[in-house]
């Protein structure tokens, strides 16, 4: 793929190389009625300026969208939005997901603050619940994180597991974000690889036996991306938000090691430094690592094979592109992408007058990392 630089408008344009599938200058949810939403908003379960979209996947024509619980007035933490080619782009409210029964903040049944998940390429979502809200200001940690597998064929929960406190800290953790690789083409021989960005710490879970273990890092980790199905899914590789430098370790390491492990500087492979911050990232089936630049409010890709750093260019805009956050995949050859201004969120100065949240999609003519690159995935989406 070639890589090219554009400056971009907030509607679609096939002569641009993104286009803005939905925008937001504030968030808001489909609500069951008008009372609902009216009751939400009077005993501040419902902030609307405490609600900022991050993680993001995409399923058939269903995009879903994690809102964090960093504050209070978060009403539901993973939703989604229909999506086809003819849709309003702006202001359609977020949906519920799996249901509104799901968003109970204090039941730790349900979600508390989902920050990422995946969809494999057997239909099945993987999320992950940190389980701490309200982390900006009145931390509450009551439940534990934990990671919940949805069949999302069926909407149904097929997996709950809660980590324990000896693996996952319930009051100092924060997974941050996990990818998922099926060996062998099997929908019981997947792992997880998730990032803790509050204890530096990088956590393997195995469906097959239902285990985990954890590995401490010399070192911040923020993103997260695994190499390709093709690949054999051999490699880790990670950033810490505060830095620029590519780190990497083999997945048979993390995978045969004993539990409790610090990882030496030798089972690390240092890939070098990018040209800019970035938060984070993903790996498309050909093995080209896709992350936004913070700085310049771009999106690159290098390819992760090579040993030099040299990245190509996708798309540029000031407005539309600022804080790339999380990707996502379809089936058709796009990536994904959500754009947040998490720096002004952060500083509670969002413009609400302004377009502030959006999702964005660029055809790259490739698939996620779970698929053969020369192949189609088992699930028609």
């Amino acid at each position: 793929m070639v890589g090219w630089f554009v400056v971009g408008s907030l509607t679609k344009n096939s002569n641009l190389a993104y286009e803005v599938v939905f925008s937001w200058k504030q968030l808001d949810y489909q609500f069951k009625s008008l009372n609902q939403r009216n009751w939400a908003i009077e005993n501040k379960s419902f902030i609307p300026e405490n609600n900022i979209i991050t993680g993001v996947k995409v399923f058939g024509n269903r995009i879903f969208l994690s809102v964090p619980r960093w504050r209070e007035g978060v009403p539901s933490t993973l939703n989604y939005v229909d999506f086809n080619e003819t849709s309003n782009p702006s202001s359609s409210p977020l949906i519920p997901y799996p249901s509104w029964e799901y968003q109970e903040v204090g039941n730790c049944t349900s979600f508390q603050y989902v920050q990422s998940m995946e969809i494999d390429q057997f239909g099945r979502m993987w999320v992950l619940d940190v389980g701490r809200v309200n982390i900006f200001t009145k931390p509450q940690n009551k439940c534990p994180p934990k990671l919940l597998i949805i069949d999302v064929t069926k909407d149904e929960v097929l997996k709950y597991y809660a980590f324990p406190e000896n693996v996952v800290s319930h009051t100092t953790s924060f997974l941050n974000d996990l990818v998922v690789g099926c060996s062998n083409l099997s929908k019981e021989g997947c792992w997880a690889y998730i990032t803790d960005s509050g204890d530096g710490k990088l956590v393997i879970y195995s469906l097959k036996d239902n285990t985990r273990k954890i590995y401490t890092l010399n070192g911040n980790i923020d993103a997260i991306a695994l190499s390709p199905f093709d690949s054999k899914f051999d490699r880790v590789y990670y950033h810490p938000l505060s830095s620029r430098e590519l780190f990497s370790v083999s997945t048979s390491v993390l995978q045969n090691a004993s539990n409790c492990t610090t990882l030496s500087k030798p089972q690390v492979f240092r890939h070098g430094w990018t040209s800019s911050q970035s938060d984070g990232m993903v790996m498309d089936a050909q093995g080209n690592l896709y992350f936004g630049k913070l700085t310049t409010n771009a999106l690159v890709y290098i390819n992760a094979s090579q040993k030099q750093m040299d990245e190509s260019f996708v798309a540029q805009n000031d407005e539309d592109l600022q804080w790339v956050d999380t990707f996502g995949f379809d089936n058709q050859g796009y990536l994904y992408m959500t754009t947040n201004r998490m720096q002004r969120f952060e500083s509670n100065t969002l413009d609400f007058g302004d377009t502030n949240f959006r999702v964005v999609r660029v055809f790259i003519g490739s698939k996620s990392c779970m698929y053969s690159a020369g192949k189609e995935g088992y699930i028609k989406a």
